[in-house]
């Protein structure tokens, strides 16, 4: 077998293996309950979770169709996605107040932020980054799963996803996290959140509360007195944000159960066409490798003749 036709083999196994395989790397996740909290958590040592609308990166008609999807389904995505990992968290009983923001805020306690990497009704594939409000990172990893037809049976809105172990994957992630620290560090947490508000409303008073290394690490310097009058004025200010945000949640959760039903159907169908595609593929990267080994028997048949030839001369 010549070096060409070997090469053409494995190039065309190849493409048999990885056929719709994703492109990136991340954890492969499996069926995966979520971690409920033991006990009622304190006042005291609830963060509140601001989740962004996700990111996307730059989908194209052609990048799209050759994903299995289209740039209007991924932008409705990028908020259907992340309010339903809101809900996740809200079924964990591990949190305070969880919203989904149109932007990052310096408004809350823990901020994540997400990008779709692949959904197509077969693949979802997500990068998630969860920061508090130190700077500290908590986590940055890449999450995917592959779905069969049993995936889309039994879900319902607000409560069971296709995709639902990816989500309570993420939120078992922060929980884990969460679970780390110690009751001074949470308040630590709280206590940045509040005096980076203050401080973006009111510089001149705040600016000198809190210090940032060159990391983007966010320390407290110092703290002002428990009845501070402009303090307890910002503090409401920031509730009348919360109470916006709230109603903006409204819209998103309208969005979110009206969007469900059709975005249900699209994934099973699509989930349908994505196998008969690949399977297409499959068949006719065999029928190349078909042809490759007869054209490698072919020549070696030829080569062969060609040396008995030869020694009969």
């Amino acid at each position: 077998m010549t070096t060409i036709v070997r090469l053409l083999l494995i190039k065309l196994i190849c493409l048999i293996v990885l056929s719709g395989c994703a492109t990136y790397q991340a954890q492969k996740v499996g069926p995966t309950p979520i971690i409920q909290a033991n006990a009622e958590i304190p006042e005291e040592q609830l963060m509140d979770v601001g989740i962004v609308v996700f990111s996307s990166a730059e989908l194209t008609e052609e990048k799209a169709k050759k994903e299995g999807t289209h740039p209007d389904i991924r932008k409705a995505e990028s908020n259907f996605i992340p309010y339903h990992l809101k809900n996740t968290l809200h079924q964990s009983s591990q949190w305070g107040a969880v919203r989904v923001v149109p932007a990052e805020t310096n408004s809350v306690d823990l901020l994540v932020k997400g990008e779709i990497l692949e959904s197509n009704g077969e693949h979802l594939g997500l990068k998630i980054e969860v920061i508090d409000a130190t700077g500290k990172s908590w986590l940055k990893k890449s999450y995917k799963e592959k779905a069969s037809a049993a995936f889309y049976s039994g879900n319902t809105p607000g409560e069971k996803d296709a995709y639902q172990n990816i989500y309570n994957t993420i939120a078992n992630d922060m929980a884990k996290y969460k679970a780390q620290l110690s009751p001074d560090q949470i308040k630590r947490i709280r206590t940045t959140s509040k005096l980076k508000f203050a401080q973006d409303f009111a510089p001149d008073a705040f600016g000198e509360y809190l210090k940032e290394d060159k990391k983007g690490l966010v320390t407290i310097k110092r703290l002002p007195a428990d009845e501070d009058p402009m303090m307890g004025r910002l503090l409401k200010i920031r509730e009348r944000e919360y109470m916006y945000v709230d109603t903006l949640n409204e819209y998103y959760d309208l969005f979110y159960n009206e969007m469900w039903s059709s975005y249900e159907d699209w994934r099973k169908l699509n989930l349908t066409e994505q196998k008969a595609l690949k399977k297409i593929k499959r068949e006719a990267a065999i029928r190349q490798i078909a042809g490759a080994l007869l054209l490698a028997g072919a020549i070696a048949m030829e080569s062969k003749g060609g040396s008995n030839t030869r020694a009969l001369q």
